[in-house]
């Protein structure tokens, strides 16, 4: 059972009303009130994914930007700028001076396609596109189905 902020920050004012006797029957009668509304989840986000009939699995993804009326996908190591392209860093190590000075190197490199996302997390040929969903503008979900004799 997760409590709310505010029903345990009541609960613990009612805890300190109920040390005075003459309040101690209101305080039993709201600590109840108290406790029932701590059981309430307020703004609970279910995390179920329905795979849609015909498809076998999903893959979920943040690092997305639309690019005309398609969507566009960066790889995990790299990052979504100005809704417009993909940043990867690559890790250079430089000598200054006798020290070993480690930076990065920031490219910028075009976005995949749904299916090049398909083929790059699961190998090439081993996937097909169902269906892609998107939720609340910031999660995508792309829905495969695997090919057979793979």
């Amino acid at each position: 059972m997760k409590a709310s902020l505010p029903a345990l920050t009541i609960a613990i004012f009612i805890a300190m009303g109920a040390a005075s006797p003459e309040r101690s029957e209101a305080a039993a009668g709201a600590a109840a009130v108290a406790a029932a509304a701590a059981s309430i989840s307020v703004g609970r986000v279910s995390t179920v994914v329905e795979i849609p009939e015909g498809s076998d699995g999903y893959v979920k993804t943040t690092k997305f930007y639309r690019d005309g009326p398609h969507y566009r996908f960066c790889r995990e190591d790299s990052r979504v700028v100005f809704g417009k392209a993909c940043i990867s860093r690559q890790p250079i190590e430089t000598d200054f001076f006798g020290l070993k000075l480690k930076m990065h190197k920031r490219t910028k490199v075009e976005g995949m396609s749904s299916q090049e996302l398909l083929d790059d997390h699961f190998g090439p040929g081993a996937t097909e596109l169902t269906r892609q969903s998107v939720k609340n503008d910031s999660v995508m979900y792309i829905f495969y189905k695997a090919k057979s004799g793979t």
